[in-house]
């Protein structure tokens, strides 16, 4: 069994590097995007963010194969609240993201493949309950 399975991932941390790994950026749309821009997006960059993801993959023969992953990316939250102290919309800064998912892939000949996914993500603000959403796709893929 273990030389079928391949586990990976990738673990980061720093400052201003927003929108990488799953740290969530401002998805809202922003009444003056100056002032987001001159202040808030600064205040940002100052504050540290961690996070990574880990991918579990099991291929059962060349056609089969199944992937479970999850992921995590957030900034630090007493960092970012102090930051956001004196700005003008702090609750539409997103604190932190999570994501899981799980996928099939069929492959019936070399250059064609079909996959069924799910996947679960969850945005934590700074005030009020995460957000939660669940999607199901599926796929086809011609490999050349």
């Amino acid at each position: 069994m273990l030389p079928r399975t391949e586990l990976s991932g990738q673990f980061f941390t720093g400052r201003g590097i927003d929108g990488f790994g799953g740290v969530p950026e401002n998805p809202y749309p922003l009444q003056n995007q100056f002032l987001y821009t001159a202040f808030t997006a600064r205040l940002l960059a100052d504050v540290g963010v961690i996070g990574g993801w880990s991918q579990l993959k099991f291929r059962w023969s060349a056609q089969h194969e199944f992937n479970v992953a999850a992921g995590t990316g957030g900034r630090n939250s007493a960092a970012l609240r102090q930051a956001l102290i004196s700005n003008f919309q702090p609750q539409l800064v997103p604190a932190r993201n999570q994501m899981m998912f799980a996928n099939y892939i069929f492959r019936p000949r070399s250059d064609l493949l079909f996959s069924a996914e799910y996947r679960r993500l969850r945005t934590y603000e700074i005030t009020g309950s995460p957000d939660s959403a669940g999607q199901f796709g599926l796929a086809i893929g011609f490999l050349f």
